[in-house]
């Protein structure tokens, strides 16, 4: 599983493919053969390892779609080399090659594929529900706004050294949203919701374990994300979680905090 090679890891294929995984080629993980059609229909997502990319893996276990993930274990810059071949004027996890269109954008990807393939809409509340807006916010606002205001905080923290969070400032006098205003109001919801797209799982759950994971990395004070914390345990105990895990991030999420080789 270290070989040298790029790692092709496929699953929902035939099962005699398994005792080639030392070789780093392609790993099987189904119980059944793959068609024709789930050849044709095949999603290749070129990954790097505790990257948004790992969402896509996510849903694909969940809706059982075919897949294949493109990467280098435990090689951030050479996982982001193979990415660059493919799509090099926007080198972006997850990058995402399916009939012919190369896609960016999580929260996009997993939106199409859902439309896509059978069952994607188990993995949202029906329109008429009540819940439906809170699933469409929940599923924009984890990169539209929480995303990236803590990625801003975090990049000012790195430039200045500066090691506790601080309000947001327009100009150093005006306050903004800033990335401990994302966290209050993320927990606000979820102290009262059982998920982020209201009484059931959803792809909007998906996209936020990524912003919960994020928090953890600055030094939010854990008592003010509690339920966060909570909501994230139950998300990531499912069975599908877990084999994504297995597949996406095989030595763990780590390598978050490792710097690229």
């Amino acid at each position: 599983m270290t070989s040298e090679s790029g790692w092709n890891i496929t699953r929902r294929h035939a099962i005699t493919a398994l005792g080639v995984v030392l070789a780093g080629a392609a790993v099987s993980g189904s119980t059944r053969a793959a068609s024709p059609k789930d050849i044709k229909d095949r999603v290749t997502i070129y990954h790097i390892e505790g990257r948004r990319s790992q969402r896509i893996i996510w849903l694909c276990e969940e809706l059982q779609i075919p897949y294949e993930v493109k990467f280098k274990r435990g090689d951030t810059m050479a996982s982001l080399n193979m990415l660059k071949e493919v799509n090099p004027t926007m080198p972006m996890a997850p990058t995402v090659v399916f009939r012919g269109k190369t896609m960016v954008e999580s929260g996009g990807i997993i939106e199409y594929l859902m439309s896509q393939f059978p069952g994607g809409d188990k993995l949202a509340p029906p329109l008429s529900s009540p819940d439906y807006a809170d699933y469409k916010m929940w599923m924009h606002y984890a990169e539209g706004t929480a995303a990236c205001r803590i990625g801003a905080e975090a990049t000012r923290m790195m430039n200045s050294g500066d090691k506790e969070i601080k309000e947001a400032k327009l100009g150093g006098f005006f306050k903004i949203v800033g990335a401990q205003d994302v966290v209050d109001y993320i927990e606000s919801y979820i102290s009262k919701h059982e998920y982020f797209g209201g009484a059931t799982f959803s792809a909007a759950d998906i996209m936020m374990d990524f912003v919960a994971t994020y928090i953890t990395m600055l030094p939010f004070d854990p008592a003010t994300y509690s339920h966060f914390s909570q909501w994230q345990k139950k998300i990531q105990a499912r069975p599908a979680y877990q084999l994504a895990l297995k597949v996406g991030a095989p030595d763990g999420l780590e390598i978050l905090k490792r710097k690229p080789k």
